[in-house]
């Protein structure tokens, strides 16, 4: 349950960023040493190492949001709770930016 829950917070998230230009989500899902892995990349554009810091904080979102949407509790979760519970069963979550042929990408890889 717990891995569904973290894997499904990544691909919504990069879903959700995906725009008309720039449409393009990679996921790749292998093991290694008795641990599972799971990475999703998407291209991005403009976004700064202290954007990337931040990704992690409870309630911190970098999605459109209003004050009744901030109340209600409905963004800024997601990518703190899948960290927290890749955690609880001995992995973890990184982000890492890219950059392949002047374009950036930002990806999270699980490792459990």
């Amino acid at each position: 349950h717990s891995l569904i829950e973290i894997i499904g917070t990544l691909v919504d998230n990069a879903l959700e960023a995906a725009t008309e230009d720039k449409p393009n989500v990679r996921m790749i899902l292998a093991s290694s040493h008795h641990k599972l892995i799971f990475e999703i990349s998407n291209e991005t554009e403009n976004l700064s190492l202290d954007e990337i810091s931040k990704f992690f904080d409870k309630g911190y979102s970098t999605k459109n949001i209003n004050e009744e949407n901030r109340f209600e509790g409905k963004h800024g979760f997601g990518l703190y709770n899948a960290r927290k519970l890749s955690k609880k069963h001995g992995g973890d979550v990184t982000v890492s930016l890219d950059y392949v042929d002047d374009k950036q990408f930002i990806t999270f890889r699980v490792e459990i």
